[in-house]
């Protein structure tokens, strides 16, 4: 059979509207079922600023920025920035790359302020030993492998320009599901808050967490270990998905949401780069 498609008029409606539809025979009704759909207003998706400085290896922010009207800049020197920075970067690959992350530091210590939509952070495993050594992995022998698969590093942490010694882990729910929540915040602002993401946030979900940032998070990862065997769940763990951090006289901004790749596809990735932007035009503390 085909598949039945209808385009649901939704203009001047937001938030969350329920779909039913109903297979009927006269006035009998044979089958319903009613599904919650997440609704963004046209107009709660325009751009609080005019001009926006990014730091990025590619160029899909400026893409983004362009197809709304506001004026993109690198970030470069630092000479020609204004209100918040954007980083999509969350490494140095190159000695000129290391040092415009240097200057906007400094920047940032000054009083400005750094939206980190890919955060610097260095791998972290936990699990049981035994699916990291080759030596008792048969997988890993099967494949030839001598030395267990690298954790990610990076160079901003290691040469001390990145300020925090960020740790992640991954939290995809798998065999372990991961319950990821949000609190009441400007960032998630006509969005829903003040429990797990539901639906909506399917696209923007982390999928790593980072495990050692102390206070509150905005938004954070719940979870648990478990070992493979009668024992079962060993330890509970949480990660922090979205956080304020002070650095200097200015703040930064990190999120470990998946923004940049879902921007213009997905409506609730720009909602929450659209909020950040707005809130963080604001005082830096």
């Amino acid at each position: 059979t085909r598949l039945f498609e209808h385009k649901l008029d939704t203009t001047g409606q937001g938030g969350v509207l329920t779909v039913t539809a109903r297979l009927t025979k006269g006035a009998t009704t044979i089958a319903s079922n009613s599904y919650p759909l997440f609704v963004l207003k046209i107009d709660q998706l325009k751009p609080a600023a005019e001009r926006v400085t990014l730091i990025e290896p590619k160029q899909q922010l400026q893409t983004f920025f362009k197809g709304c009207g506001v004026e993109a800049v690198r970030f470069g020197d630092g000479k020609n920035a204004t209100g918040p920075v954007l980083i999509a970067q969350p490494d140095a690959w190159t000695d000129q790359q290391m040092a415009e992350f240097g200057r906007l530091m400094e920047w940032v210590k000054r009083g400005g302020t750094a939206i980190w939509l890919k955060v610097p952070t260095t791998g972290e495993y936990r699990g049981q030993s035994i699916y990291r050594d080759p030596e008792k992995n048969y997988m890993m022998q099967l494949r030839g492998q001598k030395e267990p698969w690298r954790l990610w590093s990076s160079r901003l942490i290691e040469e001390g320009v990145f300020p925090l010694k960020l740790r992640s882990r991954t939290a995809r729910g798998m065999w372990i599901p991961v319950g990821h929540y949000t609190r009441q915040h400007p960032i998630f602002d006509g969005l829903p808050t003040d429990g797990f993401m539901g639906q909506p946030y399917q696209n923007v979900v982390a999928v790593d967490t980072i495990t050692n940032l102390p206070g509150n998070p905005i938004a954070g990862s719940l979870s648990w270990d478990i070992d493979r065997d009668y024992r079962g769940p060993t330890q509970w763990w949480h990660g922090t998905d979205v956080a304020v951090v002070q650095h200097g006289e200015g703040r930064m901004i990190l999120s470990m949401l998946r923004i940049v790749e879902n921007l213009g596809r997905d409506p609730v990735a720009d909602k929450i780069l659209f909020n950040v932007i707005k809130w963080t035009a604001g005082p830096t503390k």
